[in-house]
């Protein structure tokens, strides 16, 4: 739970529950990032998270680098990048010669 989620309402604190869907979440933490807008957020486990929600999917991704250099922040994006040509290359295959089937980016 963000710090300013836990302030802004009522009984959000570390031990308490929180209704989502068809069950019920402890909070088990108050987590704080400089006071930005991530603050207002909940965070949870993503697998947990999917299921709960029925998704297959993410909508976005935050994270905080081993290296908060340049250089780091350089070989994230390559990595990334890396990554998603992979992605890229073995989810299409030719299901004929004129279309391509792709599968998901989950």
């Amino acid at each position: 739970m963000g710090r300013k989620a836990a302030r802004q309402f009522a009984g959000l604190g570390v031990g308490s529950r929180i209704a989502f869907r068809d069950s019920d979440w402890t909070v088990v933490g108050i987590f704080t990032t400089g006071g930005d807008v991530h603050e207002s957020e909940i965070w949870s486990d993503t697998e947990v998270t999917m299921s709960a929600f029925r998704r297959q999917g993410f909508q976005s991704l935050t994270a905080r680098l081993a290296d908060g250099s340049a250089a780091g922040l350089q070989a994230f994006r390559t990595r990334s990048a890396a990554i998603r040509a992979s992605r890229s290359a073995s989810c299409e295959s030719p299901s004929t010669t004129r279309s391509r089937r792709r599968c998901s980016r989950a």
